[in-house]
């Protein structure tokens, strides 16, 4: 987003910049409703998760942890990514 943003600043786009903040804004309102919605569905289904072995509890959150740092971590730093990807096809 930020890549996006100082771009269209420094032409004075501003109409661009508010459509890109509200755009950001319901697109997080809708996950945050999915988000919540799938919290409510595993609070009335816990009696079927409660059979579950706790290592699975583990690794999912593992794994979660994982992808969430690695999104972080493309968001943040999107050149490295670009450098594996070009390498990758370099290669074929």
């Amino acid at each position: 987003m930020i890549f996006l943003t100082i771009p269209i600043l420094t032409i004075n786009q501003w109409l661009l910049v508010v459509m890109l903040a509200v755009n950001s804004a319901l697109g997080l309102y809708y996950y945050i409703k999915i988000i919540a919605t799938m919290a409510e569905r595993q609070e009335a289904e816990k009696e079927f998760t409660d059979q579950l072995h706790p290592s699975v509890y583990i690794i999912s959150g593992v794994t979660m942890s994982i992808l969430t740092l690695l999104l972080i971590w493309i968001g943040v730093q999107p050149n490295a990514i670009m450098v594996i990807i070009r390498n990758l096809v370099a290669i074929n």
